[in-house]
């Protein structure tokens, strides 16, 4: 039993974590704007590059990313989740509280940099990720230098 609200302690902190809206926070707190009313109108690191400039768009990435990787690493030993299924259940969760955030009516961002953090969150429980990861972010670049479009280069990746 114990066992069980452990995990769903997890999941709910998971949830939470990933659902911080990074770049309405920054947008709010830099220019005084909310970041849904500008560009493609979601709170995602591509939107805050676009809407509010590019120490502020990485501020939002960074953070992004950073939510990903906290909840598979951190999250995860905080409960004692030593489960891979559940590591990437928890990544997934993290990513679906990015994309539909309770602080802003279940609307958010797309997850790429939520999904990348959870990625590199992979890689430092399980060896056998780096590769993986390696090669998603060699790929995201390639594309992306190729074609100059965050949006196909993170459908590739």
């Amino acid at each position: 039993m114990i066992e069980l609200i452990k995990i769903f302690l997890s999941f709910v902190t998971a949830y939470l974590i990933g659902s911080i809206p990074t770049a309405y926070i920054v947008g709010r707190f830099y220019k005084g704007i909310d970041v849904r009313q500008f560009g493609s109108g979601n709170v995602g690191a591509t939107n805050a590059f676009r809407v509010l400039g590019k120490i502020p768009g990485t501020i939002v990435l960074c953070i992004d990313i950073l939510k990903g990787v906290v909840v598979v690493t951190l999250i995860s030993d905080f409960f004692g989740v030593v489960n891979v299924v559940v590591f990437m259940l928890l990544g997934m969760t993290a990513v679906i509280g990015h994309n539909w955030t309770i602080f802003l009516g279940f609307k958010g961002g797309k997850g790429i940099a939520t999904s990348l953090g959870v990625l590199i969150g992979l890689a430092i429980k399980i060896a056998t990720i780096r590769g993986i990861l390696l090669t998603t972010i060699v790929t995201w670049l390639v594309v992306f230098f190729l074609t100059g479009f965050v949006s196909l280069s993170s459908i590739i990746a």
